[in-house]
């Protein structure tokens, strides 16, 4: 009998869509209690939550929640227990009445693959002990649709079932009285039984959720739609048209068993796109489908070796585009070497942000490679160390070249990284440095990220992968200090406002204490001896930063050294996912003393009058500007930086002026004398060392306490015993006081 019960429930279950009432989008609250339900659809267009509808409920109170336009988005932070069982239900929900009547609810949702229990689903409930939970959960591995009961808090399994991890799942969810099914899709065509079971109870409200367990892993949760299939919204999202055919698809192998698509779209009417393989380049397999907001997608291929073809479609409410240009491409043998920023990068065209420049990328498959290296112009190739290392080389594979200004030769220069794999395979890649030095002054200098194609050629990135994304420039992989720069080490006394929103913190992700976000003023670059330079000396840190374990977000002035300076103690904490105003002003006031003052407030505000936090301390009288993201998810919108107070531009550097003249020494390659002008503020001792390639000293051109002011150092080819020195490549260690400059030399007889 109750085999029966449940047949006659899935034959209404699946017949319930082609009796339904459609509702125009500004209709969708005007019917609300036209059904016995009571339910509402809604197809989240708006950009506000609409109170007739919908209750954020936030029993822990750090989660957040916001409208995209087009989707719904609730936020959960790191660490942050949002678990529903025993101990109650902890979720960040959006709930809305209902009535204690038959319905039937669908939902579409992005489900993130690779978080450890996250969770987002549909929850019908009675009251906080008794309610149903319907959902998407996923492991490091797999997605699984599931379902709960729980009485009086006592829950009850229904169903855990593995599904194909495809990145945008359908969920319905159907009772007839004390019957209830559960059913999931991926292309809203064919529906798969996921649990069906009978539970009595009186429902009083209905909704969305994000969950999480385990470790409590961040979790955006995102929902296209919610409706009641007896009244859905049509057209959703206003859209009135399908969708065109996605344009330019390109594929490349980025690893050993992955590729790489990415297309573009010139109209916003798509839901998402549908992605296709074929292997034989006749037959297709659809392999997963995307948000619109997403135009890359990769595809991680279990089987080594083989050429591969794609295409790419649109889909909206109202069906599906053409097929894109199908693209062919071919799993890479070997690992593939990438430069984050572009096999061609400029540098020195808008001043010198700091005394080296840096080439990051990232060799795949770095379990599979023995040693890595690289070459500048064809010279002598240096060991190049790669990650993970939990601090600049964030993530494996990952390296970051430093590069002196003296070794580029004005205009093109060639870098080429070579691996050898532990088989003995080589491969190699190389790129184009543009070095085009400028001196010029500072009078203000804004950046608008919508309009930057590359990020290299408004600043410098430093460390890690940033990207340009909704007009704003944010990480794209969290880590230890993810760095850019902005201006010139000469720069001085100047104003700099900047939106930043924060997305997450990830306390655990990378060493250097608790994660934070802000502005670092007077940088000149990294120091030290190792590969990359780890020491890191500035004048200001002013920045969001959390305690190590994420706890306690503050806004604190950290000066040079790590020393805390300033912090505010009012418990005043920013919301995630909304953008704030950082503002810091940096401004001398007598000899080395310099008085900083920074102030934060939320972008839709009027600026407030005082500053959140002053200080007056010592160190760097000069330095360029660093957006800072430490194992933070963050993005950075349009940048202001006005001059103010003293002049601007003085070359007169703390210790060494390392980019006074370019090529530092001059000339080089050299014949019988090559120099470097230093400026030196204060007295100091200066002493310039000379090296063969073998490492070994050959000569100490100078060793000595030099005065203030401008001075011309040389070195005659010579070595100790004034013996003539042979054509070749030498090495030097120029220090002025705790500044150190290291580069190469080439003599050519």
């Amino acid at each position: 009998m109750m085999n029966d019960m449940i047949r006659k429930t899935a034959l209404l279950y699946f017949a319930l869509p082609f009796l339904t009432t459609v509702l125009l989008p500004s209709e969708a609250c005007c019917q609300i209690g036209a059904d016995p339900s009571g339910i509402c659809s809604d197809d989240f267009s708006s950009l506000e939550l609409d109170p007739r509808i919908w209750k954020f409920i936030d029993p822990v109170g750090d989660a957040a929640y916001e409208l995209t336009g087009s989707h719904l988005r609730i936020f959960l932070p790191q660490g942050s227990d949002h678990d529903i069982w025993r101990a109650g239900n902890r979720s960040a929900r959006l709930m809305q009445p209902a009535n204690d009547a038959d319905f039937q609810v669908e939902a579409h949702f992005d489900v993130q693959l690779g978080v450890q229990y996250a969770a987002q689903g549909i929850l019908v409930e009675c009251d906080d002990d008794n309610f149903i939970r319907f959902e998407f959960n996923s492991t490091l591995t797999d997605v699984r649709i599931y379902s709960a009961t729980f009485v009086n808090g006592e829950p009850r399994t229904r169903a855990l079932l593995a599904i194909d991890p495809n990145n945008l799942i359908y969920m319905r969810v159907a009772r007839s009285g004390d019957e209830w099914i559960q059913s999931y899709s991926y292309d809203k065509r064919e529906w798969h039984i996921g649990a069906v079971f009978v539970h009595p109870i009186e429902v009083t409200a209905i909704g969305l959720y994000a969950a999480n367990g385990g470790a409590f892993p961040t979790l955006t949760a995102s929902v296209d739609y919610f409706f009641n299939l007896a009244m859905p919204i049509h057209p959703e999202d206003n859209v009135t048209a399908t969708p065109q055919k996605p344009a330019y698809l390109a594929a490349d192998a980025v690893s050993m068993s992955e590729i790489r698509l990415c297309w573009s779209d010139d109209n916003d009417e798509e839901d998402n796109y549908l992605i296709e393989r074929s292997s034989d380049g006749i037959s297709f397999v659809r392999i997963a489908s995307v948000g619109a907001n997403s135009t890359e997608y990769i595809d991680k291929i279990e089987i080594s070796g083989g050429e591969h073809t794609y295409r790419v479609a649109a889909s909206n409410v109202l069906g599906e585009s053409e097929y894109s240009d199908p693209v062919k491409q071919t799993i890479a043998g070997t690992p593939v070497i990438t430069f984050f920023y572009g096999d061609a990068q400029k540098f020195g065209h808008l001043g010198m942000s700091q005394r080296h420049i840096n080439i990051l990328g990232n060799i795949s498959d770095a379990d599979t490679v023995s040693h890595l290296t690289y070459s500048l112009n064809s010279a002598v190739e240096e060991s190049l160390r790669i990650g993970p290392d939990r601090m600049r080389l964030s993530c494996a594979g990952d390296f970051n070249i430093e590069l002196e200004p003296q070794q580029l030769r004005l205009g093109q220069n060639e870098l080429t990284v070579r691996a050898m794999t532990k088989d003995k395979a080589a491969v190699s890649k190389t790129m184009d440095v543009m070095w085009h030095p400028t001196q010029a002054g500072f009078s203000g200098r804004s950046i608008r990220w919508e309009a930057v194609t590359c990020i290299q050629d408004v600043a410098q990135v430093i460390d890690g992968r940033w990207k340009i994304s909704n007009g704003m420039l944010r990480t794209a992989a969290v880590g230890f200090d993810r760095l850019v720069a902005i201006g010139d080490t000469a720069w001085s006394d100047y104003e700099i406002t900047v939106p930043i929103t924060l997305y997450n913190f990830f306390p655990g992700s990378a060493e250097g204490g608790g994660p934070g976000v802000g502005i670092l003023a007077r940088w000149t670059g990294h120091t030290g001896d190792d590969a990359p330079r780890l020491g890191h000396p500035y004048g200001i840190l002013a920045w969001y930063r959390a305690r190590s374990n994420g706890n306690d977000p503050r806004l604190c002035l950290y000066q040079n050294g790590d020393h805390l300076a300033a912090e505010d103690l009012s418990g005043r904490k920013l919301n995630l996912h909304r953008p704030y105003l950082f503002k810091l002003c940096v401004q001398t006031i007598e000899n080395d003393k310099t008085r900083y003052s920074f102030k934060v407030w939320p972008q839709q505000e009027a600026e407030p009058k005082e500053w959140d936090l002053t200080t007056t301390v010592s160190g760097p009288m000069r330095g360029a500007l660093v957006l800072l993201s430490h194992k933070a998810d963050a993005g950075f919108g349009d940048v202001s930086i006005t001059s103010i107070g003293h002049a601007s531009v003085h070359r007169a550097a703390d210790g060494l002026d390392a980019v006074c003249l370019s090529p530092c020494f001059y000339p080089n390659p050299f014949n019988s004398v090559t120099g470097i002008k230093i400026s030196l503020r204060e007295s100091q001792p200066v002493r310039l060392q000379i090296y063969n390639l073998l490492g070994e000293l050959l000569v100490v051109p100078l060793d000595a306490d030099m005065a203030a002011g401008d001075h011309y150092i040389s070195w005659n080819g010579r070595d100790n015993s004034d013996r003539i020195s042979p054509s070749g490549v030498y090495l030097y260690n120029l220090q002025a006081g705790h500044e150190k400059h290291r580069g190469r030399l080439m003599l050519v007889r």
